[in-house]
């Protein structure tokens, strides 16, 4: 039986809307006739954070109201809207009153109502007593509508809820028992356990619910009416029903007794202890190891209670041991097991009660409830079960744990190393696979998406290509591995896997995958997980996993990560600011290198060195072997700043403060140096020197010649998952969506290509500069003469010239910008909610300053803005503080900095564009 029927709280919002807003029927009023619903010195309640507190109005306008109020013992001022202020006992706003004559009107407060007469309250305090028909049309139509006092909230011929009740309240989508204080028209005051706090606040009706299933106070008639009583729903069995009495007391009632609404109602209750049944089954039990979603994160967990559609389940989240309530929705048995369901044969003769294991093309194993496993050939099954189990994929389950020895050595990124200048080193790029000019496209799952390659090579040219569901749930979404070939244009399915694993890595070399555990919100590394598989083949084995330490530094517990499978048993691994070596072979980790910016390495094409960055955006240079450090280059920022190395590994790429140097690592010496020429890098870029004189740089081609970027490889209706260098060759994977089908794309093709070459063959560099030193420029600004002054000051720190005809512009304003109308979630102590929302409309203050050629926009900065966070005191006002974003300010000109560099808008992408679509690539010219 439902704790809290939707009539009920349909109900009960209603009256709430009557009795506690009635100011609603001043705005039905006659403009001339309308007053202000509150006055100064009214005794009210307000709410904050979902609690009403006693206060007093200081003021009223436009909506809002100022009171003070006490709260936690100190008195406080805020301000409040009409929503979250009330008159206490259901009593209603000031309004006019007037009978059905016009000749008596009166400024009064609703009280209260019987079936005939309604009770005002006057503005001098004394109390008046009106027939319900001698009022105004208007008014009289809205009392009746008002139940009578003391029966707001009847239904089913009794009063829901009571005080003293013990029930449960729903707070943030989770249930907390509480007791009920004071009963309101649609709502009741509760004090309730928050975890281990004790609280109060008001609830409506319909988030409160009497624990275990049991219903609210209704009224019980037997058949022929001549029983009566008022009781709440216990329990029932097959033919019974259990009911407790006002005086507590129980009793038990056989249902074809009772009246036909209530045989009804009871119909559609389950049998007490069945609730949660589905399939023959409770599906999950007491003491069932399973795994709980909780603040987007699976855990481990055990089954400690079953509740109706929830369970209470103990598991450990950041070192410390919980006990929470969990949805039915958000459990899950581990390794892609089935609750507990009647499992039968095609005849119907065998039945037994069991969960699903594993299966293969041919069998499922089920484990019964003695513990024992049981291998069943599946056509042997009933359609039903034959059906599910065609849709089930044959998951890999994950790796048990695997011990790696603690790190032989404990390293540290050091400064005092040799600078880059000083090191020279001989080792030649290992052999990559080849791969011709072509792709292939091939159906995956609707909800899923692309999330990694990796080049194999081979007669094939094989591609493992790793995707994921972006909507992965209790019943759905699975990792998968496809093999897919470029060459031949086709893909074969492979191995899959659980929902949460995300492919990081294959080596051919190896026969091992590697994939990470991922989960919270921001899909945070748990685990790391290695599974044996062949290239080509349709399942893999588990091999090992291995939890990621919690990140004391890092959002959300863990750290991101870098991985790369190396020789025939090693991986190189980032997390947690570190460098680590394992090995597999041996199970240790060989060394850990502490001070990683952003846990990122740069692995040398020989596989026998690598580099990495430090959070100042120095960059050491390792021996894999060793961990030994060769190197140390001094930085200033890693934002901007990028590392890589040449294909043929001889030379050494670093990117910072505008300039790209290129140090030769076979001879050493000081870098060559280029202009930065537009390359947008940062410190998780890929960044390769190519044959030829060519970088690249993620999506971008850069010229050694022109000193410049030239050629941009953008997606078009596709979303590409990677890019990466092969020699000249780029391989990119993507996902994209035909007429709701996802697909799957590889493709390899060569850049930059022919026509591009040519193209930059006719280009002077110097020609696409626009900013460079004495260059002429417009100033354009209106308003305040600091704009202007900022301006120029700007202009003349880069050696720009004034000319009032330049084609260049530079142009700076400030003042209101466009109105924004922004809701705001109240938050208190660190937790959201509870206080519903708030909706403001500001007028922000924007400053901003641009540069034009022509009429075409070449850079831009802006200062001002509505913020979408805002903290303020308690008694605070949000309307306050965003009227800061409103005040006038002239900052951003006083220090305004242009770019050392600037190309023309029209090249600031490169000479031209190759946009990846379904099609293959489609070049266009700048």
């Amino acid at each position: 039986m439902k704790p809290m029927c939707s009539t009920v709280a349909l109900r009960a919002i209603y009256c709430v809307l009557l009795l506690a807003l009635l100011p609603g029927v001043v705005f039905a009023q006659r403009s001339a006739d309308t007053i202000a619903p509150v006055r100064e010195g009214d005794q009210v309640e307000v709410r904050w954070l979902r609690t009403w507190y006693p206060a007093t109005v200081l003021s009223y306008a436009a909506g809002k109201v100022t009171a003070e109020y006490e709260r936690s013992g100190s008195k406080t001022t805020g301000e409040f809207t009409l929503e979250d202020t009330r008159f206490p006992n259901g009593e209603g706003a000031w309004l006019i009153w007037k009978d059905s004559s016009g000749k008596f009107s009166v400024q009064a407060r609703y009280l209260s109502r019987t079936e005939s007469h309604v009770k005002i309250r006057k503005a001098d305090g004394s109390e008046l007593e009106i027939p319900i028909d001698k009022l105004a049309s208007d008014l009289r139509k809205q009392v009746l509508k008002v139940p009578v006092t003391g029966n707001e909230n009847m239904i089913d011929g009794a009063n829901p809820v009571r005080v003293g009740d013990q029930i449960e309240v729903q707070y943030f989508s989770k249930w907390y028992p509480g007791v009920i204080n004071r009963v309101l028209p649609g709502q009741v005051e509760v004090a309730y356990d928050y975890g281990s706090f004790k609280r109060e606040g008001t609830f409506p009706l319909n988030e409160i619910r009497f624990p275990g299933g049991e219903g609210h106070w209704r009224l019980w008639t037997d058949a022929s009416e001549k029983f009566k009583v008022v009781a709440r729903y216990i329990s029932r069995t097959q033919d019974k029903v259990t009911i407790r009495k006002e005086d507590g007391s129980d009793v038990t009632i056989p249902i074809e007794l009772l009246a036909p609404n209530l045989r009804s109602l009871l119909a559609k209750t389950p049998i007490t202890g069945e609730e949660n049944k589905m399939d023959g089954a409770n599906p999950v039990r007491v003491g069932d190891q399973i795994q709980v979603k909780y603040w987007f994160q699976w855990y481990d967990a055990v089954v400690t209670k079953v509740l109706i559609g929830e369970v209470e389940a103990q598991f450990k989240r950041y070192g410390r041991e919980l006990t929470e309530r969990i949805k039915l929705a958000d459990i899950r048995f581990p390794n892609g097991e089935g609750r507990w369901r009647e499992w039968s044969d095609a005849s119907g003769s065998f039945t037994v009660i069991a969960r699903f294991i594993s299966r293969d093309e041919t069998h499922v194993t089920i484990r019964k409830e003695d513990g024992t496993d049981t291998r069943v050939e599946i056509s042997k099954l009933n359609p039903t079960l034959r059906r599910l189990l065609a849709e089930t994929p044959i998951i890999t389950p994950r790796p048990r744990n695997f011990d790696f020895k603690s790190p032989r050595q404990e390293l540290q990124l050091a400064a005092s190393a040799p600078g880059l200048d000083q090191v020279t080193i001989s080792a030649s790029a290992i052999e990559r696979p080849v791969f011709g000019t072509g792709g292939t496209g091939f159906a995956i799952s609707k909800s899923d998406s692309i999330s990694a390659a990796i080049p194999i090579g081979g007669e094939s040219q094989w591609v493992a290509v790793g995707a994921y569901s972006k909507n992965s749930s209790r019943y759905g979404g699975e990792t998968r591995l496809y093999w897919a070939s470029p060459k031949s244009k086709s893909a074969v399915d492979g191995p899959v896997f659980l929902d949460d694993e995300r492919i990081v890595d294959y080596s051919p070399q190896q026969s091992r995958l590697l994939s990470v555990q991922v989960g919270g919100y921001w899909g945070q590394p748990i685990r790391f997980c290695t599974y044996r598989v062949g290239v080509g083949e349709t399942s893999a084995r588990a091999e090992a996993s291995w939890e990621i330490p919690e990140s004391k530094g890092s959002f959300g517990g863990r750290s991101q990560y870098m991985a790369k499978l190396i020789g025939g048993s090693r991986l190189l691994l980032g997390n947690d600011a570190s460098v680590s070596l394992y090995d597999f072979a041996t199970r240790e980790i060989v060394y850990s290198i502490s001070g990683a910016h952003e846990n990122r390495f740069y692995l040398h094409p020989s596989e026998r060195y690598f580099a990495v960055m430090d959070n100042s955006g120095g960059v050491g240079l390792f021996e894999l072997d060793s961990g030994q450090q060769l190197a140390y280059l001094g930085g200033g920022r890693t934002y901007g700043s990028g590392v890589g190395f040449s294909q043929d590994g001889r030379f050494l790429l670093t990117i910072s403060g505008g300039e790209i140097s290129i140090w030769d690592l076979l001879e050493g010496g000081q870098p060559k140096t280029l202009r930065q020429g537009g390359l947008a890098v940062g410190p998780g870029t890929p960044i390769s020197l190519l044959a030829g004189g060519w970088i690249s740089a993620g999506s971008q081609i850069y010229s050694t010649g022109l000193k410049l970027v030239v050629w941009n490889y953008v997606g078009k209706g596709v979303t590409i998952a990677e890019r990466q260098m092969l020699g000249r060759q780029m391989l990119v994977a993507a996902t994209t969506n035909v007429s709701g089908q996802s697909h799957g794309l590889v493709g390899v093709a060569t850049v930059p290509h022919d026509d591009a070459i040519e193209l930059m063959k006719k280009v002077d560099p110097n020609s696409l500069v626009m900013l460079k030193p004495g260059l002429a420029v417009r100033i354009e600004a209106s308003g305040d003469a600091r704009i202007a002054q900022g301006l120029r000051r700007a202009a003349a720190t880069r050696g720009f010239r004034e000319d009032p005809s330049s084609e260049v512009i530079l142009s700076g304003s400030a003042g209101p910008g466009e109105p924004v109308k922004r809701t705001y979630q109240l938050t208190s102590f660190g937790r959201a909610g509870g206080g519903g929302t708030e909706e403001h409309s500001v007028t922000p203050w924007i400053q901003k300053a641009e540069i034009r050629y022509r009429d075409q926009y070449a850079w831009g900065t802006q200062q001002g803005g509505v913020p979408s966070f805002v903290t303020f005191k308690e008694g605070g006002s949000l309307g306050a503080e965003l009227q800061k974003s409103s005040r006038a300010s002239y900052d951003m000109f006083e220090d305004l900095k242009l770019p050392e560099e600037l190309l023309y808008p029209r090249y600031q992408h490169g000479l031209g564009t190759t946009e990846i679509t379904i099609n293959g690539f489609v070049d266009k010219a700048n």
